[in-house]
């Protein structure tokens, strides 16, 4: 847990690798310093976590989970997910405490196979997950083994589908659900977890205990093939990585920056207000990028002092 400017009235809890487990100890100190619910901080914590390793699916692999609390009950979850097969990673900004489009933004590079259960357009497959999970293990199981024998190009007639739904029959090739699902005994014991749990919302489904992206994507197998329903295969990412956004312009390369120097700083804008004057360049383009610099000027003068 980070504490330290305590004017500033923020902490962050968790990080990076083990350190995303401390969250709900964490919480309870942070509940003690700035007075907010510990059990909304865990629970904020567990819909994030769940929101972008359960219900969307891009292939990335969550390392990295910080929750920053203020003394105002502002939460914001900041997670970074790997990719070893492509080497890249992804940041999302969870800032809402629900399943339904949940981040205020997601940086990574677009691209890949994406089962996105927290797309708005995902809202009728997560209602036929409820419904899908009120119908106990053993109706999933044989929902799921149905479904196999579909995707493997039989012709097995599903007599046990609900009348109020047509089943689809369309095979979207990029839907990362549509493979068949085998059914081991910890899928099956996390489906009866899921049972006795009997989620009534999607947030009680996502805080499930036991609830991967097994479970979601045998939901979402089902929804569609058996129900009609799909789920939505949209790439989150609203901002394209840009590597040389988190470059240290005064720091190190070895993931540690140096202590932040307000002096150094101030030559490099020196630097930068030469090279604008100097460079060939429209005077509107010029005049606005100098701008920017003073302000960036005027706050650097505040620190220094």
């Amino acid at each position: 847990m980070t504490w330290r400017r305590p004017e500033l009235g923020i902490l962050v809890l968790g990080g990076k690798g083990a350190h995303m487990r401390r969250v709900p100890d964490e919480a309870l100190e942070a509940e003690k310093r700035l007075g907010v619910s510990a059990e909304r901080i865990k629970r904020a914590s567990k819909l994030a976590a769940r929101a972008d390793s359960s219900f969307l699916q891009d292939g990335y692999e969550l390392y990295h989970h910080a929750v920053i609390v203020t003394e105002t009950g502002r939460l914001v979850v900041v997670q970074q997910g790997m990719n070893r097969d492509r080497r890249m990673a992804r940041r999302y900004h969870v800032a809402r405490e629900e399943i339904e489009e949940p981040h205020s933004a997601v940086l990574g590079s677009p691209g890949g196979t994406i089962l996105n259960a927290t797309a708005r357009e995902s809202r009728e497959a997560r209602k036929v997950y409820l419904e899908i999970v009120q119908q106990g293990a053993r109706k999933i199981v044989r929902d799921i083994e149905a479904a196999n024998t579909q995707i493997r190009g039989t012709r097995t007639i599903l007599h046990y589908i609900a009348p109020q739904r047509e089943p689809s029959h369309k095979q979207p090739a990029r839907a990362p659900y549509y493979r068949p699902i085998p059914v081991t005994p910890q899928l099956r014991k996390a489906l009866e977890d899921l049972e006795r749990w009997s989620p009534a919302s999607e947030e009680e489904l996502a805080l499930a205990p036991g609830l991967g992206p097994k479970v979601v994507r045998a939901l979402a197998l089902i929804a569609d093939i058996v129900y009609g329903v799909p789920t939505s295969s949209r790439d989150p990412v609203v901002l394209p990585l840009n590597p040389f956004a988190y470059a240290f312009a005064v720091g190190g390369k070895d993931r540690v920056p140096y202590p932040f120097q307000p002096t150094i700083a101030m030559r490099a804008v020196s630097f930068l207000r030469e090279a604008l004057e100097e460079i060939r360049v429209g005077e509107k383009l010029r005049a606005k990028a100098l701008e920017r610099l003073r302000r960036l000027a005027r706050g650097l003068a505040g620190l220094e002092g």
